[in-house]
């Protein structure tokens, strides 16, 4: 299983590809525990997940295996592309893979202009290109 990522798109003009950088920031998210009464404070940072379908965020189970005080949650950080305002994401009803794996599952209430990343079916085929993507919200090297 891995995330297949519908990262680029074609011009209304159908000349060009372009690069949906601005997307993957809506949906690659980094993951904080945090006081779940507002003005909410910040207490850790716990990891990066990802957001593949309304309402349901996938991250590693370790990062969010912490047990949580009576007012403590887990919560996904969005910013603004330009850096001017940002929304917290409450991760509710934490589950682990049933499987054993370091995987977790989540809901949440936040609608991205556009879900760019798909569970992908299939295996990765040999040649394919794999990336990863992380905190601090890195760029692409091969």
């Amino acid at each position: 299983m891995y995330l297949n990522a519908e990262l680029t798109e074609v011009s209304p003009n159908m000349n060009e590809v372009r690069f949906k950088r601005n997307k993957i920031h809506e949906v690659i998210l980094p993951i904080f525990k945090t006081t779940n009464v507002k003005p909410h404070e910040l207490i850790s940072f716990q990891g990066m997940g990802c957001i593949i379908a309304p309402h349901l965020f996938l991250t590693c189970w370790h990062c969010v295996d912490d047990p949580l005080e009576d007012n403590e949650q887990y919560a996904a950080l969005v910013v603004k592309e330009d850096g001017t305002d940002h929304t917290l994401i409450n991760l509710s009803n934490i589950e682990k893979d049933a499987n054993g794996m370091d995987l977790a599952t989540a809901n949440h209430d936040y609608i991205p202009s556009e879900y760019v990343l798909k569970v992908s079916l299939n295996d990765a085929a040999f040649g394919q290109e794999i990336w990863t993507y992380g905190f601090p919200l890195t760029t692409p090297e091969r």
